[in-house]
């Protein structure tokens, strides 16, 4: 290509600038398989939406696919608290105390935010009170982080045994 051509393209770009801008969009649109295909599954629904199962269907289907049972089962290197975050009893847990305090934050008293379900004896240093209702309360995940129990601030609290009652 010539030193004249090249120089016409460019000025024509910058000319025509906003016209290519809106031919490439409507390109990508009509000629990107991944772009079309996201286009076209976008209205259909998923074939369990809104499928009510019972709660003991739905601990079959937990005890189903847990442990070695499972298809990604990687020789038992998953921490054991992580296995039962993941287990129907603790969202049946959460969902209980998310329900008892009306899906409201119990420290700042906010709905229609993200929650968590806050153990007010940490969930790893006291087992026998996991799935225990009064042991849970409401938080909105601000209040939840400020909780001397919040991620690895639990380690701090095994050493010194600090009480969160006055949370609630």
């Amino acid at each position: 290509m010539n030193q004249k051509r090249k120089e016409y393209l460019i000025k024509w770009r910058i000319k025509n600038k906003d016209k290519m801008n809106a031919y490439h969009r409507e390109y990508r649109k009509t000629h990107c398989w991944h772009k079309y295909y996201h286009y076209v599954k976008r209205g259909r629904r998923v074939w369990c939406e809104g499928l009510k199962l019972s709660i003991d269907h739905r601990k079959k289907i937990s005890d189903a696919s847990m442990g070695e049972k499972n298809h990604n089962w990687q020789g038992g290197i998953t921490e054991k608290n992580r296995i039962i975050r993941k287990n129907i009893e603790y969202k049946l847990w959460r969902s209980d105390v998310l329900e008892r305090d009306n899906y409201t934050c119990q420290v700042c008293d906010k709905s229609g935010i993200k929650l968590n379900a806050h153990h007010l004896k940490p969930f790893s240093l006291f087992p026998e009170d996991r799935f225990d209702i009064n042991n849970g309360v409401t938080l909105c995940v601000k209040c939840h982080k400020k909780t001397d129990t919040y991620g690895s601030k639990v380690l701090l609290y095994n050493r010194g045994f600090k009480n969160t009652a006055e949370l609630k």
